[in-house]
Formats: structure tokens, sequence, C-alpha cells
């Protein structure tokens, strides 16, 4: 319990240093604490709301909401332990769909409204990506990570990366080592990447210390977020 209430006290702290434009970062951050909006121009982590390749913009409403998450928290940047996920790419390197990328932005919030945890943690860290691409390159770039996993199951990082099921919605998995409090593990991190039109929604569940993530969660806010993404089409 001492150890739930100083996470919650820690994201509550993250969020109002975003919320207040402060720089500081708590002293004490954990492992798996989602960051908030990125403010990097590159295509794949641009803001909400700010211009990208060709003076594309991804407004804020083409992004999940606090509301659409039971009041959930925007945090902090955490550093560049999502990376992997910015965007999703087995192999760690680009590919042809690349070129046809318009623009990206990337959310994180702490989850704590317990009918989206299912009561099984405390806090869950939602990563969400939304991308913009030319006509066909949604499709091309979903066609690309399908290909990736067969040709590197085991990506950078020692991450092994998995397809749950494909279609317009993949739902993938990344395994990956993970250590908090001085303790290693192995996290299993669900990953679904969507389309809608020529705009791609990826979401994943980075867990709660060094537990798994919830695909659970991410059926229960895709409908929403494949929704919201839909305007920046």
């Amino acid at each position: 319990m001492a150890r739930t209430a100083w996470l919650l006290t820690a994201f509550c702290a993250a969020a109002a240093l975003t919320a207040c434009g402060g720089n500081a970062e708590p002293n004490r951050t954990p492992q798996n604490a989602a960051p908030a909006v990125s403010t990097s121009p590159a295509p794949s982590s641009a803001s909400p709301s700010s211009e990208d390749e060709e003076g594309t913009t991804i407004p804020e409403s083409a992004m999940l909401r606090p509301e659409d998450l039971g009041g959930a928290n925007r945090l902090a940047n955490a550093g560049r332990q999502d990376e992997f996920l910015r965007p999703p790419r087995p192999c760690g390197k680009g590919g042809a769909s690349d070129a046809q990328r318009l623009a990206a932005a990337r959310v994180h919030y702490a989850v704590t409204d317990e009918d989206l945890t299912g009561r099984k943690v405390p806090v869950a860290g939602l990563f969400e990506l939304v991308m913009t691409f030319r006509p066909g390159g949604a499709q091309a770039y979903q066609a690309e990570v399908l290909e990736e996993l067969g040709r590197c199951p085991t990506g950078e990082g020692d991450r092994r990366w998995g397809l749950d099921s494909s279609g317009d919605v993949l739902r993938l998995f990344v395994d990956r080592p993970v250590q908090y409090a001085d303790t290693p593990g192995r996290q299993k991190v669900p990953v679904l990447v969507a389309r809608t039109g020529d705009v791609v929604v990826v979401l994943a569940d980075t867990g709660y210390e060094t537990g798994d993530g919830d695909p659970a969660l991410l059926s229960a806010v895709l409908d929403k977020a494949l929704a919201r993404a839909a305007s920046a089409d």
C-alpha cells in the first residue's frame, strides 16, 4: 500500500508540473511512468496541434482526452523508454511508408479508473500515437509492421515482438526487459495498431511497475480513439 500511495503521488506531481509549465522533474519517477505529449517536431513525435511535415497539423481533438479515460492525468516526459512505440517497428528501423507520413502526435496518461484498469492495478500507463499519411500510406505502414514481425521477432534492446491477430487492427505484444526497485524482470506490453482512413492509431499499455499491460484496457478505449483520430484525416 505504501508503494501504491507513493506512485499515485508521483503521478499527480508529474501532471502538476506539466500543467504549470515547470521544467523540474520529481526526484523519483517509476520506471514505467508514461510521459506526456511530446514537443518534438519530428514526424514520429510531434505534439498535438503543432505543425509537422508540409504544414500538416494533428489537432488536439484527434487525441484521447482525460474524460475518455475516467479523468486520467496526462504525465510529464519520462525520457526514451517508449521510443520503440514511436512508431512500432519490430526491426527498429524505418520503412518506405515513412515518406508517406505527414504528421504524428503522441500522449501519455496515467489511468486510475477502476472500470478501465479492471481493479487489477492502481495505475495503468496508456500510450497513444496518432499518425496521418498520404493516401495508401496507413495501409502500407501496417503491412510493413506485419512483414517485420516475421523478419525481426527479437528487436533492439532484447525486445521480443509477437502477433495475436491481424486485420484493420493489428494486435501485437512486446516482451521486454524491465527493472523496478533494483529488481529485474520481463514485462508484456500489449500494442494495438489500428487504421481509420489514412490515419493510424497506436495504443499501448506500458503497465504498472514490472507488471504486464492489459489488452482489455486498449480494447475498451479503441473505438473512442479511432473516432477522435478520424477528425485528423
